[in-house]
């Protein structure tokens, strides 16, 4: 006989507390944005946020076959449409005797998907297609076959944007739904320019990402780096003046991008401040990580780690929240990024 006794209902504010701790867990930088933020955005962001990156654990896993990935991914997209069970995507999980933070993450999904169960409908049908769509463009460049020397490569700056495009401008895209749930009353004008530039924002950060992991991603096999026709030849005679070949064009491309995040930052009302000190911490951290790594780059130093100190980013947040009300004194100070030295 089955039992009668009731079933404990799920404890969300453990489950909440888990997640914030796994978001600092995994993203320090990201985590601090998501808190100034109001919980009602903080949840489905944090959560959201934490989908993406099981994706990109199973997109990143070494030791998983290509075609093991895609099969993971698609599970995963069947798991947030609700056609299939959380429970069966674990499953599916290798089985590491020391897991990364990342497959730790992919072992509590459920856990992560109460929590996400508690928001708006909206705000989750503003995030499932979003999340979905950067898991299904993962499995695109999952299925990259390695090259002779066992490194899976982005082959041009098409390849590179498309790339960037799947995994953070649909980010961009994401936040920007939610964004325009939480102001309703935001004229027409400033929703199209949301949405023109929500790519730039995701897509500008990631490709700073890429810029500062350049050495960390080649030792797991992979290099987001595109040739440049003109590189062609130098890596032999000059391993020095190819990097700094084929880097200048993604500086340039980052900066650009950079640039149309600002005026992302600054479509967000003065008033809504939290959302828009989300949207220009991680711009101003950018800025600066991508001067320091054209320092390193144009000294010979291509090849070292790019990370701003600790102390720089107290003083980036310090500058932000003071700026943060006067959008002639955000442009002047981000005008100001790019011409200081940075420190590593």
């Amino acid at each position: 006989m089955a039992s009668t006794l009731p079933q404990a209902a799920p404890d969300t504010d453990a489950d909440w507390a888990y997640c914030q701790a796994a978001l600092r867990e995994v993203s320090r930088t990201f985590s601090r944005p998501i808190e100034l933020l109001p919980k009602r955005l903080a949840v489905p962001i944090t959560c959201s946020y934490l989908l993406c990156r099981i994706a990109d654990a199973v997109e990143d896993h070494a030791t998983l076959a290509p075609e093991r990935r895609s099969e993971l991914l698609a599970l995963l997209t069947d798991v947030l449409e609700r056609r299939r069970a959380a429970a069966e995507f674990v499953q599916q999980l290798p089985h590491d005797p020391a897991p990364t933070a990342d497959l730790r993450l992919a072992q509590a999904l459920a856990r992560v998907l109460r929590v996400f169960d508690t928001i708006d409908v909206a705000q989750r049908q503003a995030c499932v297609p979003w999340i979905n769509e950067l898991a299904l463009g993962m499995m695109v460049y999952a299925r990259r076959p390695a090259d002779a020397h066992g490194l899976r490569r982005l082959v041009s700056l098409a390849d590179l944007s498309r790339y960037c495009y799947f995994v953070a401008g649909t980010v961009g895209r994401l936040l920007t739904e939610l964004f325009l749930l939480e102001l309703p009353e935001l004229p027409a004008a400033q929703q199209r320019c949301l949405r023109a530039h929500a790519e730039d924002f995701g897509m500008g950060l990631q490709l700073v990402n890429i810029l500062k992991d350049v050495s960390e991603d080649w030792e797991r096999g992979w290099c987001f780096v595109p040739e440049a026709p003109e590189a062609a030849g130098l890596s032999a005679e000059d391993p020095t003046a190819a990097m700094r070949t084929n880097l200048k064009p993604l500086y340039d491309l980052a900066h650009r991008q950079l640039d149309a995040a600002l005026t992302y930052a600054l479509t967000i009302p003065a008033t809504a401040s939290e959302i828009r000190l989300f949207c220009l911490l991680p711009l101003w951290m950018a800025v600066r990580t991508l001067v320091l790594g054209e320092q390193l780059l144009a000294q010979a130093h291509g090849d070292r780690p790019i990370k701003i100190t600790r102390a720089e980013v107290e003083a980036l947040i310090a500058d932000c929240l003071s700026r943060s009300q006067d959008d002639h004194a955000l442009r002047e100070g981000y005008r100001a990024l790019w011409l200081a030295p940075a420190t590593a």
